[in-house]
């Protein structure tokens, strides 16, 4: 749609008065509630993924909610008989709300000027300056709109209102709204995708392809939103842990942490788990197999619940055989197994009730008493839980399935980790099943997989190494990030130098010489590749470990910077037990590891 050109300078002159956008540089800006966003951004993908209709109003009361605003809209262009373009309101909430349909002129309009500006604007008493808010109660103090960006223009605008002198907006509204406005974009761009396919669709198999087309366009969109959502939690990791280092003794700061950690590791896996849904569809979840300890591999996965089992005052009882079982599988992939499995017995098992984890070896099927035998491994989780209807059972490990009952009592999450479960466990030639005797009465996860000679395990024992103090180079756009881990690695005597630019690593590496340098691809200007090349003409930097740091993982964009001349290629976000392999790996010494 051909958006109107932009106001002449004459009717922007006319408004300077009402457009008050550059107070939000100047104003203080409230901390962002990374947490809270994080869950709204999550139910609108859950709602995107489901095809909910109603997204639009539901990003709507979401806008009003985290900018404590009295109203909030969205407002759309449309195309009116005569050829004529008109904004039309399709989303309201607050006071506003029985306003929907309505439509109004696209000039002389904040809706209007905002989008022939391109950026966000915030409009002080737009009801004196604009004639179509006239008749607008009650009268509006301040107005923050911001464009809903499309694929060949805007589509139209998002905005929050205040109705109240001591209500202002600031930058970090600015913020959630632009955000927020990309989902929109996403939305629409998904609703008009299903809607033409219902008009093109002229066979079956038209239908399918243009159904798998918003399928693909759904995914592209969970996985860019899972990206965006996990770039925070690595900088709030790493912060949590520096707060913690720093607070020994301080029991109180040490219980905070500890909350703010635990739902951190609860964040994570639910953007991990989402995050793993789209590259199981497009088969580019990778399994690194190797031979590993399951013993091990249990201890990690309780290690990751055992937190949550003693704030509850569940009783977990974990049996595992005296020797030890071996794996050939990818041990991360596992844990992760094994965590979600626990995890789920823990949300769903009432405080003071057991749950117990059970590792069995099965004799080979011919009797051979060989004990370096392959032979099979079982884990089971038995809770004594909610349990499962047994309507519900067929289809618990499909994606965004969940049981009514048991989501209304406990946080029910996306419905997609037994899915990711299942995957994993039949990528390591496993099988995964539940069973339940019925609601309330328990439920058992029963795992099992191929297990190996335990005479492999010598072969695979590595000595825990831990990088001396060295030089550190971190390059990255975005300073929480680097900030946060610069924080950590001081403590642990590391001497860090941080550039949130190419040219500004420039300028640091003059009087630096890191022996590890981290550097982030997507730098705008001069990019991460860019900056490879210019630092490699420095003599003293030939010996310097280049490691990339980049959002994309596929394999194709490692192999092409690994050419470029990097030594390695990390996907972000990068935590930081990822950036203390790397420099392990890289500087390459081993001695014990220092208490953290």
């Amino acid at each position: 749609m051909t958006i109107p050109p932009p106001t002449p300078e004459v009717i922007w002159s006319r408004y300077a008065d009402a457009i008050i956008t550059a107070e939000l540089e100047v104003r203080a800006c409230r901390p962002s509630d990374l947490a809270q966003e994080i869950d709204v951004l999550r139910q609108l993908a859950d709602a995107l993924a489901r095809g909910e209709s109603s997204i639009l109003t539901l990003l709507t009361k979401d806008a009003m909610h985290l900018c404590s605003a009295d109203c909030a809209g969205v407002t759309l262009l449309e195309a009116a008989p005569g050829e004529s373009v008109v904004f039309k309101l399709v989303a309201t909430a607050g006071h506003f709300a029985d306003a929907a349909n309505r439509t109004s002129p696209v000039a002389d309009t904040p809706c209007g000027m905002t989008l022939a500006s391109g950026k966000p604007q915030l409009f002080r008493y737009p009801h004196r300056y604009f004639p179509v808010l006239s008749d607008i109660f009650p009268a509006a103090t301040e107005s923050l709109v911001v464009p809903i960006p499309g694929v060949n223009g805007p589509l139209g605008t998002l905005w929050v209102v205040s109705q109240r002198d001591t209500n202002h907006f600031d930058a970090e509204d600015r913020r959630i709204l632009a955000t927020l406005a990309s989902v929109a974009g996403s939305a629409l761009r998904v609703e008009r995708t299903r809607e033409e396919l219902g008009l093109r669709a002229e066979s079956a198999e038209h239908q399918v392809t243009l159904a798998h087309e918003a399928e693909v366009r759904t995914d592209s969109f969970i996985a860019m939103l899972s990206h965006e959502l996990r770039n925070p939690l690595a900088p709030i990791d790493a912060a949590l842990r520096t707060i913690e280092r720093l607070s020994t003794g301080n029991t109180a700061a040490l219980a905070a942490t500890g909350v703010a950690q635990r739902q951190m590791r609860r964040l994570s896996r639910l953007v991990d788990d989402l995050l793993d849904t789209t590259r199981i569809r497009h088969g580019k979840l990778t399994v690194k197999k190797e031979h590993a300890n399951l013993g091990t591999i249990v201890e990690d996965a309780v290690a990751s619940v055992r937190a949550d089992v003693m704030r509850l005052g569940q009783r977990l009882v974990v049996h595992q055989p005296d020797a030890p079982v071996m794996v050939f599988g990818d041990a991360s992939r596992l844990t992760q197994v094994i965590a979600n499995v626990l995890s789920n017995a823990v949300k769903y098992t009432p405080a003071e009730r057991g749950i117990t984890l059970n590792v069995e070896v099965a004799p080979r099927s011919d009797g051979s008493s060989n004990a370096v035998a392959p032979s099979t491994a079982t884990i089971t989780v038995v809770d004594e839980g909610v349990g499962i209807n047994s309507s519900v059972l067929p289809h618990v490990f499909d994606l965004f399935k969940q049981s009514e009952d048991r989501h209304r009592q406990a946080d029910g999450g996306l419905g997609i980790g037994l899915a990711v479960v299942k995957h994993l466990v039949e990528r390591h030639d496993g099988t995964v099943t539940i069973s339940s005797a019925g609601e309330g009465l328990g439920t058992t996860v029963r795992v099992t997989l191929p297990s190996v000679p335990v005479s492999v395990e010598a072969s695979t024992t590595v000595a825990s190494r831990v990088a001396p103090p060295t030089q550190i180079l971190l390059v990255d756009d975005d300073a929480d990030s680097a900030q946060a881990l610069e924080m950590l690695l001081t403590l642990d005597g590391h001497e860090v130098r941080t550039a949130f630019s190419g040219p500004a690593a420039l300028q640091v590496v003059q009087n630096f010489d890191p022996a590890v340098a981290f550097i982030d691809i997507g730098m705008p200007g001069m990019t991460g590749v860019d900056l490879l090349q210019h630092l490699r003409t420095r003599p003293n930097l030939r010996a310097t470990k280049m490691i990339a740091l980049t959002g994309a993982s596929g394999t194709d964009t490692q192999a092409k910077l690994i050419a470029e001349g990097f030594t390695e290629v990390c996907t972000k976000p990068l935590s930081p037990e990822r950036l203390y392999q790397i420099i392990i790996d890289d500087v390459g010494h081993e001695i014990s590891k220092p208490d953290q």
